[in-house]
């Protein structure tokens, strides 16, 4: 996922209880993890203390069992975010992702 400039998004987990995670889900599949990246700690104005965020260039690992794809050639989900900057969040979104099976996924938006 690319992160436009000056701006961040919460990490998974989220630093506070009111702050929405960054999180990846799937149509029809259920992984068995899902890798989150490690968190960049950082103080906007709005918050007086350090919160865990992802900002720039962020991949996420999902693991599947095996056989999870047989009936599935395409895959489908939505990554969850919160996007911020040093003033403001906008509202949460979902964007979509989808995949042939055998490829990466990518953001379709």
């Amino acid at each position: 996922m690319k992160i436009d400039q000056g701006y961040h998004v919460n990490a998974n987990p989220a630093s506070l209880d009111y702050l929405i995670p960054t999180s990846v889900s799937f149509a029809h599949l259920s992984p068995i993890r899902v890798h989150y990246p490690k968190a960049l700690s950082y103080t906007p104005s709005f918050a007086g203390r350090p919160l865990d965020v992802y900002n720039g260039v962020v991949s996420f690992i999902a693991s599947f069992a095996n056989g999870s794809f047989n009936k599935a050639p395409t895959i489908r989900g939505n990554v969850t975010v919160q996007a911020c900057n040093d003033q403001i969040c906008l509202p949460p979104a979902n964007l979509p992702i989808a995949a042939t099976t055998g490829q990466a996924i990518s953001s379709k938006r």
